[in-house]
């Protein structure tokens, strides 16, 4: 046998990177914002480097784009369920954040993806483009790219709040308590909305994620959507691939998702929930597709830390995961059939489900468990009806001014004239 050679490349260089994070938050906790950004680059490539890992152990031979987007979702999902422990313990702080990251990091060095892991075996769309097509489409990408690069340059100083009130007012205002206490507890305001309180916080938590490195600079946090808008456009090219749809047409589909005003340039430089929502949306999308193309433990572990962050980021993500999670089982259960028999086949899928639902629970559901103990209910201050009847109580029997100002009404929600042709559109 033929001796191995060692070779020391980028992410060798990122992962001695990610060693040193911890030691420079420790060392150097008030040093200048060149340590502050070092210490940054070595906390994120600890993360993505962890998710890397578990994303070829999880899903191996998916296509490239979705591997990517796929690796993404999981370094949230490390860095968000982490941090949500700390706080429930109390220990939420900056200099706490690294150092979990690194012990993330470092355990996840001792797990062994398959060594064909990265080889993609999944369908990709295909199609030849002609010159002129390709001339306007990619014309049409650079334009786009460009208008969104000077956003950012111009927007660079704008202060935090500027595109969307609620970001001082409810999302930074929640990251500054925290950083103060160390722990997760949430602002209630005495007029409008009265039930922030007991909302999802992981899209908070993902903003505390992002002050660490800086701290006490909000300069990543007060962005904390962009990552997810930006990521939101390759999902949905992902999810077009897995689909067969040709080059052209997930080109088309992406840009024609980025001329949205509301959501390119409008949500995009905020500290909100509304883009890691419809990413985590695509991407429970795209776990329902790997699934019915092959049916896995790893995948649907990964289905599961998709619904799970998607109902931990707020009530509107839940009620989004219910349709989603019927495609997921629907995936599932109709999945194409093999040498075993019956009873095997429904146990074994069966069992898949389970474990999906186990994952999206210990993902996101630790706000909703301290509702029930705190307040009886998992989605305070909404009622929950059974049989025409409050089978558990919530916010109708307070006075109007602890009450919510925007009550949750799933069923009408999703039937909305407005919200329906979101949801059914190709």
């Amino acid at each position: 046998m033929g001796e191995e050679r060692t070779t020391f490349g980028v992410p060798e260089v990122l992962g001695v990177l990610a060693g040193l994070s911890p030691l420079l938050a420790v060392l150097f906790p008030g040093a200048g914002i060149r340590w502050h950004l070092l210490l940054a680059a070595g906390t994120f490539s600890a993360l993505g480097l962890a998710a890397a890992r578990l994303t070829d152990v999880l899903l191996p031979g998916i296509e490239s784009l979705a591997r990517v987007v796929a690796g993404f979702t999981i370094s949230v999902a490390l860095g968000a369920v982490s941090a949500t422990w700390l706080g429930h313990f109390g220990l939420l702080s900056p200099r706490a954040i690294h150092l979990v990251i690194f012990a993330v990091y470092g355990l996840t060095r001792f797990v062994r993806p398959r060594a064909d892991a990265r080889q993609a075996t999944g369908r990709s769309g295909n199609g030849r483009w002609d010159k002129a097509e390709l001339a306007v489409l990619v014309g049409a990408g650079a334009v786009f790219a460009a208008i969104l690069v000077c956003i950012l340059v111009i927007s660079r100083f704008e202060v935090p709040g500027a595109r969307a009130f609620d970001d001082t007012s409810y999302h930074l205002s929640a990251m500054a308590a925290w950083r103060t206490f160390g722990d997760l507890r949430m602002i209630k305001f005495p007029v409008g909305d009265g039930g922030t309180a007991f909302y999802p916080v992981l899209g908070e938590i993902w903003s505390f994620l992002l002050l660490a490195p800086l701290d006490p600079s909000d300069f990543l946090a007060r962005w904390s959507e962009l990552p997810f808008a930006l990521f939101s456009l390759a999902w949905l090219a992902a999810v077009g691939r897995a689909l067969g749809l040709s080059g052209r047409s997930v080109f088309v589909a992406v840009l024609l998702y980025g001329a949205t005003p509301r959501a390119f340039p409008g949500l995009m430089l905020t500290a909100g929930n509304d883009h890691m929502t419809s990413f985590l949306s695509l991407a429970a999308v795209l776990s329902a597709l790997l699934l019915a193309d092959r049916r896995s433990l790893g995948r649907a572990v990964f289905a599961g830390v998709c619904l799970g962050l998607l109902a931990g980021t707020k009530y509107t993500g839940l009620i989004y995961g219910l349709p989603l999670f019927i495609l997921v089982c629907v995936s599932v259960l109709a999945a194409g059939r093999g040498p075993e028999s019956a009873e095997e086949r429904w146990g074994s899928r069966l069992l898949l489900l389970l474990v999906a639902v186990g994952v999206a629970l210990l993902t996101g559901g630790y706000t909703y468990l301290r509702n029930f103990v705190t307040a009886g209910n998992p989605i305070y201050p909404q009622i929950i009806p059974f049989l025409g009847k409050a089978f558990l109580k919530g916010w109708e029997g307070l006075p109007r001014s602890e009450r919510p100002e925007y009550p949750i009404r799933p069923v009408a929600f999703l039937l909305d004239a407005a919200t329906a042709p979101a949801l059914i559109a190709p």
